[in-house]
């Protein structure tokens, strides 16, 4: 089946498919969390206690590329404050990532604060995926 390259918006679609005006770049895993009322500085030493080795260690090991952690004050009541992000190579990185984060992380995360569920609430995630322009 022939493309339709009969009006300027047909032709213009047509040679974008051909030469897209980006690559596809690294994928981003975020977490939009929102710290339990007083406790933001007790996540953030959480988080420097607890994750940053997990994510030293996975970024060791090559399972991702790098990490960052951004911090904004609330907007709203069901806003996030604390945003997590975690950069893999791409979309292929996530198979089994889970597991591996998983089993990396059972030498390296104390028992005491395990999951840090107590100093914070997941408010969404978003998976994306960097697109290069060209």
């Amino acid at each position: 089946m022939e493309r339709d390259t009969s009006s300027p918006e047909a032709a213009a679609g047509a040679a974008l498919a051909e030469d897209p005006p980006y690559s596809e770049g690294s994928v981003w895993s975020v977490q939009f969390m929102q710290a339990k009322p007083g406790r933001t500085i007790s996540y953030l030493a959480y988080l420097r206690s607890e994750w940053k080795p997990l994510m030293e260690a996975a970024k060791d090991q090559g399972l991702i590329l790098s990490y960052r952690t951004l911090i904004a004050p609330l907007a709203h009541a069901g806003d996030w404050d604390v945003m997590l992000l975690i950069e893999l190579p791409n979309m292929a990185a996530l198979d089994g990532y889970n597991e591996r984060i998983r089993e990396l992380g059972g030498g390296l995360v104390s028992r005491r604060n395990q999951d840090g569920s107590q100093l914070h609430e997941l408010m969404g995630m978003k998976l994306l995926r960097e697109a290069i322009l060209g």
